[in-house]
Protein backbone atom coordinates (compact mmCIF):
# COMPACT_ATOMS: atom_id res chain seq x y z
CA UNK A 1 0.00 0.00 0.00
CA UNK A 2 1.29 3.48 -0.89
CA UNK A 3 0.17 6.91 0.30
CA UNK A 4 1.23 10.55 -0.03
CA UNK A 5 0.82 13.39 2.47
CA UNK A 6 0.79 17.18 2.68
CA UNK A 7 4.51 17.23 3.55
CA UNK A 8 5.46 15.56 0.25
CA UNK A 9 6.17 12.16 1.79
CA UNK A 10 5.42 9.02 -0.20
CA UNK A 11 4.89 6.15 2.22
CA UNK A 12 5.06 2.43 1.54
CA UNK A 13 3.27 0.10 3.93
CA UNK A 14 4.00 -3.61 4.26
CA UNK A 15 0.69 -5.44 4.69
CA UNK A 16 1.85 -8.86 3.45
CA UNK A 17 1.19 -10.71 6.69
CA UNK A 18 -2.27 -12.11 7.46
CA UNK A 19 -1.84 -10.66 10.97
CA UNK A 20 -2.25 -6.91 11.28
CA UNK A 21 0.20 -7.02 14.21
CA UNK A 22 2.96 -7.66 11.63
CA UNK A 23 2.04 -4.78 9.32
CA UNK A 24 4.54 -1.92 9.23
CA UNK A 25 5.87 1.10 7.40
CA UNK A 26 8.56 0.01 4.94
CA UNK A 27 12.11 1.40 5.09
CA UNK A 28 12.23 1.30 8.91
CA UNK A 29 9.45 3.87 9.17
CA UNK A 30 11.00 6.42 6.79
CA UNK A 31 9.21 7.62 3.67
CA UNK A 32 10.05 5.92 0.37
CA UNK A 33 10.48 9.38 -1.21
CA UNK A 34 10.08 13.05 -0.30
CA UNK A 35 8.82 15.40 -3.04
CA UNK A 36 10.74 18.69 -3.05
CA UNK A 37 10.98 21.44 -5.63
CA UNK A 38 14.31 22.58 -7.13
CA UNK A 39 14.83 24.90 -4.15
CA UNK A 40 14.36 22.08 -1.62
CA UNK A 41 10.87 23.12 -0.49
CA UNK A 42 8.49 20.26 0.21
CA UNK A 43 5.65 19.78 -2.28
CA UNK A 44 2.26 18.66 -0.93
CA UNK A 45 0.59 15.54 -2.29
CA UNK A 46 -3.20 15.81 -2.19
CA UNK A 47 -4.24 13.56 -5.08
CA UNK A 48 -4.45 9.79 -4.99
CA UNK A 49 -1.33 7.96 -6.18
CA UNK A 50 -1.56 5.85 -9.34
CA UNK A 51 0.15 2.45 -9.30
CA UNK A 52 1.04 0.44 -12.39
CA UNK A 53 3.08 -2.55 -13.51
CA UNK A 54 4.30 -3.44 -16.99
CA UNK A 55 2.45 -6.61 -18.04
CA UNK A 56 5.10 -7.36 -20.68
CA UNK A 57 7.80 -7.91 -18.05
CA UNK A 58 8.22 -11.26 -16.27
CA UNK A 59 9.14 -9.47 -13.03
CA UNK A 60 7.82 -5.93 -13.09
CA UNK A 61 8.45 -3.35 -10.39
CA UNK A 62 5.63 -1.19 -9.09
CA UNK A 63 5.52 2.25 -10.70
CA UNK A 64 4.10 5.07 -8.56
CA UNK A 65 2.78 8.14 -10.41
CA UNK A 66 1.55 11.36 -8.80
CA UNK A 67 1.56 15.11 -9.05
CA UNK A 68 2.05 17.68 -6.34
CA UNK A 69 0.04 20.72 -5.32
CA UNK A 70 -2.76 21.75 -3.04
CA UNK A 71 -5.97 23.77 -2.88
CA UNK A 72 -6.48 22.99 0.80
CA UNK A 73 -5.10 26.12 2.48
CA UNK A 74 -6.15 29.76 2.09
CA UNK A 75 -2.71 30.67 0.71
CA UNK A 76 -2.85 28.03 -2.06
CA UNK A 77 -4.65 30.06 -4.78
CA UNK A 78 -1.94 32.75 -4.75
CA UNK A 79 1.02 30.34 -4.52
CA UNK A 80 3.35 30.17 -7.52
CA UNK A 81 5.52 27.40 -6.07
CA UNK A 82 6.56 25.12 -8.92
CA UNK A 83 4.83 21.77 -8.61
CA UNK A 84 5.90 18.52 -10.22
CA UNK A 85 4.64 15.32 -11.77
CA UNK A 86 6.60 12.22 -10.67
CA UNK A 87 7.02 8.67 -11.92
CA UNK A 88 8.81 6.55 -9.31
CA UNK A 89 10.05 2.99 -9.58
CA UNK A 90 9.69 1.16 -6.28
CA UNK A 91 12.57 -0.97 -5.09
CA UNK A 92 14.23 -2.33 -1.99
CA UNK A 93 15.63 1.03 -0.87
CA UNK A 94 14.43 4.59 -0.44
CA UNK A 95 14.70 7.04 -3.35
CA UNK A 96 17.17 9.84 -2.63
CA UNK A 97 15.07 12.76 -3.81
CA UNK A 98 15.64 14.33 -7.21
CA UNK A 99 19.20 12.97 -7.30
CA UNK A 100 17.76 9.49 -7.78
CA UNK A 101 15.53 10.59 -10.68
CA UNK A 102 16.01 11.86 -14.20
CA UNK A 103 14.59 15.26 -15.15
CA UNK A 104 12.10 15.58 -17.98
CA UNK A 105 11.11 18.99 -19.38
CA UNK A 106 8.36 20.54 -21.46
CA UNK A 107 9.85 21.27 -24.87
CA UNK A 108 6.87 22.90 -26.56
CA UNK A 109 3.21 23.71 -26.06
CA UNK A 110 0.20 24.52 -28.19
CA UNK A 111 -3.45 23.68 -28.79
CA UNK A 112 -5.22 20.75 -30.35
CA UNK A 113 -8.73 22.02 -30.94
CA UNK A 114 -9.87 23.51 -27.63
CA UNK A 115 -7.35 21.50 -25.61
CA UNK A 116 -4.03 22.88 -24.43
CA UNK A 117 -1.24 20.35 -24.97
CA UNK A 118 2.46 20.14 -24.14
CA UNK A 119 5.24 17.97 -25.44
CA UNK A 120 7.76 16.70 -22.94
CA UNK A 121 11.32 15.63 -23.55
CA UNK A 122 11.74 12.11 -24.85
CA UNK A 123 13.65 9.38 -23.13
CA UNK A 124 16.80 8.14 -24.79
CA UNK A 125 18.28 4.66 -24.58
CA UNK A 126 20.17 4.29 -21.33
CA UNK A 127 19.08 7.56 -19.70
CA UNK A 128 17.32 5.70 -16.87
CA UNK A 129 20.35 3.58 -15.94
CA UNK A 130 20.91 4.00 -12.22
CA UNK A 131 17.73 6.08 -11.84
CA UNK A 132 14.55 5.25 -9.92
CA UNK A 133 12.14 7.25 -12.03
CA UNK A 134 11.67 10.73 -13.41
CA UNK A 135 10.19 14.13 -12.59
CA UNK A 136 8.63 16.84 -14.71
CA UNK A 137 8.36 20.34 -13.23
CA UNK A 138 5.37 22.40 -14.34
CA UNK A 139 7.52 25.05 -16.01
CA UNK A 140 6.67 25.99 -19.56
CA UNK A 141 9.38 27.23 -21.92
CA UNK A 142 9.83 30.98 -21.59
CA UNK A 143 7.11 31.49 -18.96
CA UNK A 144 7.23 32.35 -15.27
CA UNK A 145 5.85 29.81 -12.78
CA UNK A 146 2.07 30.06 -12.55
CA UNK A 147 1.29 27.91 -9.54
CA UNK A 148 -0.06 25.03 -11.63
CA UNK A 149 -0.77 21.98 -9.49
CA UNK A 150 -2.19 18.47 -9.58
CA UNK A 151 -5.14 17.88 -7.28
CA UNK A 152 -6.71 14.87 -9.01
CA UNK A 153 -5.37 11.38 -9.59
CA UNK A 154 -3.30 10.85 -12.72
CA UNK A 155 -4.52 8.15 -15.04
CA UNK A 156 -2.95 5.74 -17.46
CA UNK A 157 -4.04 5.52 -21.07
CA UNK A 158 -2.84 2.56 -23.07
CA UNK A 159 -2.54 2.68 -26.83
CA UNK A 160 0.19 1.26 -29.04
CA UNK A 161 2.69 2.73 -26.59
CA UNK A 162 1.66 3.45 -22.98
CA UNK A 163 0.96 7.17 -22.55
CA UNK A 164 0.53 8.85 -19.18
CA UNK A 165 -1.73 11.84 -18.78
CA UNK A 166 -2.14 14.18 -15.85
CA UNK A 167 -5.77 14.30 -14.73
Amino acid sequence: VYAGDLKGNVWKFNLESSSSDSWNVAFSGDPMFVARDAGGERQPITAELLLAQNPDMAVSPVYVFFGTGSYVFTTDPSSTQVQTWYGLIDGTSRISGRLGLIEREFESMGNVGANRVRVSSESVDGDMVGKRGWYLDFLEPGLDPTGERVIAQSYLVESIEPVLLVG
